[in-house]
């Protein structure tokens, strides 16, 4: 797992990354009998988190006639759709080198802790 210390205080929904990591375990690594990785990081800038789940697999296309078709990812979708509008994104670049999941939601952060400095 890898993200910037920025990352750690963005806004991301519960468990929106467990399908595309479950996806990246069921499809990707337990498809092949030798060691493979999963991934997880983020990037972010001024207006935008992009979560990333990578696994280096077969790839998607190897093991699914419709990439990015499923439940799991369908629901996930549906999700950021509500969420977020069309100012979410989920995308999937399939090689036979792996499969990439990138998540793209706006940049939110957390409201900073009351220090209880402040007045009564």
């Amino acid at each position: 797992m890898h993200a910037p210390v920025d990352a750690l205080a963005c806004l991301v929904p519960p468990l929106i990354l467990q399908p595309l990591v479950e996806n990246a375990i069921r499809h990707g690594v337990s498809a092949v009998s030798s060691a493979r990785t999963v991934e997880v990081s983020a990037t972010i800038d001024a207006e935008a988190l992009r979560l990333i789940v990578r696994d280096d697999g077969p790839g998607m296309s190897a093991v699914t006639p419709s990439p990015g078709s499923g439940t799991g990812i369908r629901n996930t979708r549906e999700r950021l759709a509500q969420l977020y509008g069309t100012r979410a994104k989920l995308r999937f670049d399939a090689s036979p080198a792996g499969t990439t999941a990138v998540v793209e939601l706006p940049r939110s952060t957390a409201p900073a802790e009351d220090d209880g400095a402040g007045e009564s």
